[in-house]
């Protein structure tokens, strides 16, 4: 009989503790979402007092799908929460199955679109939209708060960004207008999670399968020569004038001027235009270029007759997108 009271009092305190909760904390930034799917809002919570009070199954983060309910109420990865000794899914009560919840609202890309880990210029690119893409998005950034020493949440004056389903953020400028867009849920806080601390590690060479090779053509020039283009390093949509008595803006991103490169405009000095993103062309010799800059317009002019050129900005000069990088067709 003793034994038998030893046992229960056991699995009594047992309970106590789990019903309680575990404490833990994070190894990273991370992210603490209204329920277990990477789409979902962010809910603000404190993740240096984190404990957990149930587990559950959702988004495969690496090679791990379970999500832990916090005191907060909202759900955080195991992946992103420092080992623990035990096994939440033994030692806390099953929170259940929960449904994914996020709004969704379609969109299209109006120019070359950027698509980032987080709502911010020089952060990881995950999606490079050409323009007059369908997105669906799932959140909006309405309440970024922008200090004079730091624009990288500004493109044109604006900071507002939204999510889409690829798990990304586009920013609103490069977008045609969102129309219903008050159906949007705020996006909630974004700390900067690491894009790669929730990628697999890379499989070894050895370990892949022979594949067949590749027959070089025009793609493998274009992107064997973006790796040199050093002088051209910005990423996003900016406002320049031009600085000569004239520019012509051509079809191509060619100094031909044969009937083959069209002259769409002609703009003036001082006139004032927006570019998305650029490209070289290379002339004779290594330090023989001319860099061309892709206008919202939809036609090529010359860097060297704008004002400022594209590469006196300091943080504009960190990441440039190159045209040819913008070939996703899909959400």
């Amino acid at each position: 009989m003793h034994l038998r009271y030893q046992v229960l009092f056991v699995a009594l305190l047992t309970s106590i503790v789990t019903a309680a909760g575990i404490p833990s904390s994070t190894d990273a930034l991370t992210e603490c979402k209204a329920c277990p799917y990477s789409l979902c809002r962010n809910k603000p919570w404190n993740a240096n007092n984190i404990t957990l009070t149930c587990w559950t199954a959702g988004t495969k983060i690496v090679d791990d799908t379970t999500w832990l309910k916090t005191e907060d109420n909202c759900y955080v990865t195991q992946y992103d929460l420092k080992e623990y000794d035990g096994d939440y899914t033994v030692d806390l009560l099953y929170c259940g199955a929960i449904s994914s919840d996020w709004t969704s609202l379609h969109a299209k890309t109006k120019y070359m679109s950027e698509c980032f880990n987080t709502p911010y210029v020089l952060r990881k690119r995950v999606k490079a939209y050409k323009n007059e893409v369908d997105l669906t998005l799932t959140c909006v950034t309405r309440n970024t708060t922008v200090t004079d020493d730091d624009d990288r949440f500004e493109i044109m004056g604006s900071a507002k960004w939204y999510k889409t389903s690829s798990n990304c953020y586009v920013h609103e400028a490069t977008l045609y207008h969102v129309e219903y867009e008050d159906e949007l849920e705020d996006c909630g806080p974004t700390p900067g999670v690491d894009y790669y601390a929730h990628q697999p590690d890379p499989v070894t060479s050895s370990s892949l399968a022979p594949t067949a090779t590749a027959t070089p053509g025009l793609n493998a020039t274009i992107f064997g020569t973006l790796d040199k283009r050093s002088d051209l390093t910005r990423r996003w949509i900016y406002n320049t004038t031009i600085g000569e008595e004239y520019a012509n803006c051509t079809e191509k991103a060619t100094i031909n001027n044969s009937t083959e490169n069209a002259v769409e405009q002609v703009f003036e000095f001082g006139q004032s235009i927006d570019v998305q993103c650029g490209t070289v062309e290379y002339g004779e010799g290594r330090d023989n270029y001319t860099i061309f800059l892709l206008t919202t317009d939809f036609c090529w002019v010359q860097d060297w007759m704008t004002d400022p050129n594209l590469i006196e900005a300091p943080l504009r000069q960190q990441a440039y997108p190159h045209c040819e990088v913008f070939t996703d067709t899909e959400s």
